[in-house]
C-alpha cells in the first residue's frame, strides 16, 4: 500500500512533541543518575528528590509558553534546590532553565530573564560549593551557565528594538519624499 503525500499525513502537536521530549529527557536522566551513581553513595531519599525536581522542572516547560516567567521561576527553584541537595552534577536541569529563560526573553519579558539567571547561577554555584558531594565551584559551574544565558537572552534584544523601531516608523506615517 503507498503512503500518503507528505502533505496528507498527519503530523504531531506541539504538545505532544513537547511531553515526548520532556519525558524523553527525564528516561535519560534517571538511566544517567544511575550509571553514575557508583562511588557517590547518596542516600536513597535524596536521590528520589533529585529525580523529583528534574521531572518537575521538565514537567513546567509545557506551560512555558502559556505562563513563561512563573514556569521560568519554578525551574530555577527546582534548579536552585537540586543543587544544594544532591551530589550529582545534572545539566539537565540548567538546559531546562535555560529553555525557560529563553522563552521569557523571547516574551519581551528581558528584565525578569536576566534577574532569573542570575538567581540561577547563584544557587549553582553556591550548591556547588555548599552542597554534598566532592564537587567545586569552577569553569562548568559558572562560566559555562554564564555563557549560555547570555547567548540565549542577548539574541532577543535585537529583535526587540527591531519591532519598536517598526512600530514607531507605523505610527509616524510615511517618510516624506
Amino acid at each position: 500500500m503507498p503512503l500518503p503525500p507528505a502533505a496528507a499525513r498527519r503530523r504531531p502537536s506541539p504538545r505532544a512533541v513537547h511531553l515526548a521530549a520532556g519525558l524523553g529527557a527525564v528516561l535519560s536522566m534517571a538511566v544517567g543518575t544511575v550509571l553514575s551513581s557508583h562511588g557517590y553513595g547518596e542516600p536513597l531519599p535524596r536521590t528520589l528528590l533529585g529525580w523529583a525536581l528534574t521531572a518537575t522542572g521538565c514537567a513546567a516547560l509545557l506551560w512555558r509558553r502559556r505562563h513563561p516567567v512563573p514556569v521560568a521561576a519554578l525551574v530555577v527553584l527546582c534548579t536552585a534546590v537540586y543543587f544544594a541537595v544532591s551530589a550529582y552534577d545534572l545539566p539537565l536541569l540548567l538546559l531546562a532553565s535555560a529553555v525557560t529563560l529563553y522563552t521569557v526573553a523571547a516574551e519581551d519579558r528581558l528584565v525578569p530573564a536576566v534577574v532569573l539567571a542570575a538567581v540561577t547561577m547563584s544557587a549553582v554555584t553556591y550548591g556547588e560549593d555548599a552542597g554534598p558531594g566532592e564537587r567545586h565551584v569552577d569553569d562548568a559551574s559558572v562560566f559555562l551557565p554564564a555563557g549560555w544565558f547570555v547567548g540565549l537572552i542577548a539574541p532577543t534584544v535585537p529583535r526587540q528594538l527591531i519591532a519598536e523601531f517598526a512600530r514607531r516608523a507605523e505610527r509616524s506615517g510615511p517618510a516624506p519624499g
